[in-house]
């Protein structure tokens, strides 16, 4: 690119520099990472003035008269000079948000998002600044300087126009106060309990691409998203996410670090079983309590955010005693009843042909023989299950269930005996590839394969796991570390049935739920980690592109008016 200022370029010249310009772009286009680059907001380098991040923070008053405006070079002085430091910054514009980038290592230093609060002062009497401006939101402030009052001017109405324009949505005020507008025709489907939300959930974590966020009040690493749990581990979340996440996918996770004196939901423990998974995988705590002095108040949000594409929210948390079906099952003792499959025997009827009679003819009363009927004396009635009195802290099942189930069954088997004979063996079955059910045949083919029939058990395994299986009122929750170990008896104590809804919604709808999680991310990162490398702040997406992922949702989507 040619140095050479034009206005030093004689008239004669300026062909040879046309020329020069015009041979710098075509081979700048010939470079496919800058001949598919996509539009990009204003960038540069600027100084930024350490200590003005947060709102109200200016560092030194002066003896209490910066504020007072008791003189205007000495606040000039005091900017410049004896109370701050400037440091060189690249700052960027995005079309909803804007940050800067430490140069001499390339990481993002902060990103802040417009929102209501947005304003830009500049001046001497606003700042003391002559060559500088101050960008102040909701959240965060910062204050800049540029070389000339050109460039500041430049920056000043570059950012002016963002807000007026791409990020117009964020700084206007919305319905009910919101950060985000009214989104029309958001494709959205909703869930009734856990069971086909968590479905829902681990099918969109599976086909994730880019990046996972999710915050819960409680997170349970060891929990199924799919039950019964026939293939192993496949589907346990702290699984599901070592996968993905050594697939290359950045996983989010914000959890609330609860006051162990009052809850026992040992949130350590669940951020340790996560970064076990992978370096993909961050994992943030908040709040500290005893240092920012908050006990009166949690983070009680529930959200899974799949490539700032698709939004999982609602009242459910991805923890133990969540999952639940519209059955509500008070008891899981690991298997069902055996019952007979009446299919599988040979059919014995004389709509068949070849078939025998179920039942004999009944005999004239006037040819049966009499039988002497010969009265034994009445034995002693064995109470099977007495009813105890209840009584205050007696388990809640009756624990002699098992002997009047055992006498149904043999009462069962009788009966069957009476209809069936009961010396029936495999000889008399065909042996050709074919079967008759109700008279129709069927080929070996029409039969179910065995992957097929394990796809539809249900209840031949354990629905809730080790501390899954709950009950809020007997007991509460111990020994988190061991999750695969009941805490309380299945066999005397019910469960605690879990009954809540969730909706996942689409489009721009998701992005506003991404650009809140990414709100709450970069704040706690400030916070907590500011100079871990590891952790790093997060930046929403466009709302102009948006991708589509191969989730099946167990229910119909719908086209919904939200915010």
């Amino acid at each position: 690119f040619p140095r050479k200022p034009e206005v030093l370029v004689s008239y004669d010249r300026l062909g040879n520099r046309m020329k020069q310009i015009e041979s710098y772009l075509n081979n700048l286009l010939s470079i496919t990472i800058y001949r598919e680059h996509p539009a990009t907001g204003k960038e540069g380098l600027v100084r930024k003035k350490t200590g003005s991040t947060h709102p109200g923070q200016s560092g030194c008053n002066f003896c209490g008269l910066y504020h007072c405006f008791f003189c205007i070079r000495c606040q000039h002085l005091c900017n410049d000079f004896i109370c701050s430091r400037w440091v060189k910054r690249w700052f960027f514009i995005k079309d909803s948000f804007f940050g800067y980038i430490n140069p001499e290592d390339g990481r993002v230093k902060c990103v802040i998002m417009f929102d209501q609060g947005f304003e830009v002062a500049s001046g001497m009497y606003a700042l003391g600044l002559q060559t500088g401006f101050q960008i102040q939101t909701l959240s965060r402030q910062i204050t800049l300087k540029c070389w000339t009052r050109r460039k500041s001017r430049e920056w000043i109405d570059a950012l002016k126009e963002i807000a007026a324009t791409s990020a117009r949505e964020f700084t206007q005020p919305n319905p009910h106060h919101s950060f985000a507008p009214v989104r029309n025709n958001i494709t959205a489907s909703w869930f009734v309990d856990g069971a086909s939300y968590m479905s829902a959930v681990a099918d969109a974590i599976e086909n994730a691409k880019e990046e996972v966020f999710i915050t819960d009040w409680w997170l349970s690493p060891e929990i199924y998203l799919k039950r019964p749990a026939i293939v192993a581990d496949y589907w346990q979340l702290n699984k599901l996410l070592e996968r993905k996440a050594k697939n290359g996918v950045k996983i989010y996770v914000l959890l609330y670090k609860e006051v162990e004196m009052a809850l026992g939901l040992n949130s350590y423990y669940s951020k340790q079983k996560l970064l076990e998974a992978s370096e993909n995988v961050k994992v943030l705590r908040h709040p500290d309590h005893a240092r920012a002095g908050v006990f009166l108040w949690a983070h009680h949000e529930k959200m899974v955010v799949i490539d700032q594409a698709y939004a999982f929210v609602g009242g459910i948390d991805l923890c133990y005693g969540r999952w639940d079906d519209d059955e509500h099952r008070l008891t899981d003792l690991g298997s069902l009843t055996p019952t007979i499959d009446v299919s599988t025997l040979k059919k014995k009827s004389s709509s068949v042909p070849g078939g025998d009679v179920i039942y004999q003819i009944p005999i004239p009363y006037y040819k049966r023989t009499p039988i002497p009927i010969v009265e034994e004396p009445e034995a002693p009635i064995e109470d099977v299950c007495p009813i105890p009195q209840l009584e205050p802290g007696d388990n809640l099942l009756i624990p002699c269930v098992h002997p009047a189930k055992n006498t149904i069954k043999s009462k069962g088997k009788e009966l069957i005996n009476l209809v069936y004979n009961p010396n029936e063996n495999e000889e008399d079955t065909p042996t050709d590839e074919t079967d008759t059910i109700d008279g129709n045949h069927i080929s070996q083919q029409d039969l179910q394969t065995p992957e097929q029939i394990i796809e539809s058990l249900d209840g031949s395994a354990k629905f809730w796991i080790g501390k899954d299986y709950v009950n809020f009122i007997v007991k509460d929750f111990t020994n988190l570390d061991s999750p695969f170990d009941d805490f309380i008896d299945r066999v005397t104590t019910p469960r605690m049935p879990w009954h809540d809804i969730g909706v996942c919604v689409q489009g721009p709808a998701a992005r506003d739920a991404s650009r809140h999680f990414i709100q709450r991310w970069n704040a706690t990162k400030l916070e907590k980690a500011k100079n871990n490398k590891l952790y790093p702040y997060l930046m929403p997406k466009s709302y102009d592109i948006y991708e589509t992922l191969p989730i099946n949702f167990p229910n119909l989507t719908h086209k919904v008016t939200c915010q």
